[in-house]
């Protein structure tokens, strides 16, 4: 994460509680089902898997790679961050509004980048791979959910009036707008 000093707001994947649990819980089952009975094709089997997710999970959390960044070109996103060709810019004169969604049923927290209509996302094209086009239209538009890493919507706010002063950004919970700290 960048300074707080620092006009641009760029949030990275990392060590947030839900990724550190998740990664301790699996390697407890793992170890778990290796000190209990059971044949070993379901050690194999539980372990893998678990132990898989671990090992997935720690090094999305020590890549270190952004997941939102806000800068005088406009809004980059990576809404998977162990899948380097899924990279979506969005350049300021396209981007009508940032919208701060919550799940009403969970925590669940999105970002979701507004467009002027007939604009296109910049990371989509013919040279992307037709997997990272899915991929990007799978998160339900353009946006990246917030999930293993920390949302700053204060900070994020901050950095958009900086560079978009035309562009607010939306707490849709609360439906008003953010309010650069």
């Amino acid at each position: 994460m960048t300074s707080h000093a620092d006009p641009v707001y760029e949030a990275r994947y990392g060590h947030t509680p839900k990724v550190i649990f998740s990664i301790g819980y699996c390697s407890v089952v793992g170890a778990f089902i290796l000190l209990t009975p059971a044949p070993a094709w379901a050690k194999v089997i539980v372990v893998g898997v678990f132990g898989g997710i671990a090992v997935m999970l720690a090094a999305m959390a020590f890549s270190r790679n952004p997941a939102l960044r806000v800068d005088a070109a406009g809004v980059t996103t990576r809404p998977y961050p162990l899948r380097f060709s899924v990279i979506a810019f969005y350049p300021w004169e396209d981007v009508t509004q940032i919208l701060i969604l919550r799940s009403k049923n969970s925590k669940a927290w999105y970002v979701q980048i507004r467009l002027h209509d007939g604009a296109a996302w910049t990371g989509i094209g013919p040279t992307t791979p037709p997997r990272a086009r899915k991929a990007l239209i799978f998160t339900g538009g353009p946006g990246v959910a917030v999930n293993g890493w920390t949302l700053h919507p204060a900070r994020l706010a901050a950095a958009v009036a900086r560079f978009a002063s035309g562009v607010q950004v939306i707490d849709v919970a609360t439906d008003s707008v953010v309010n650069p700290a």
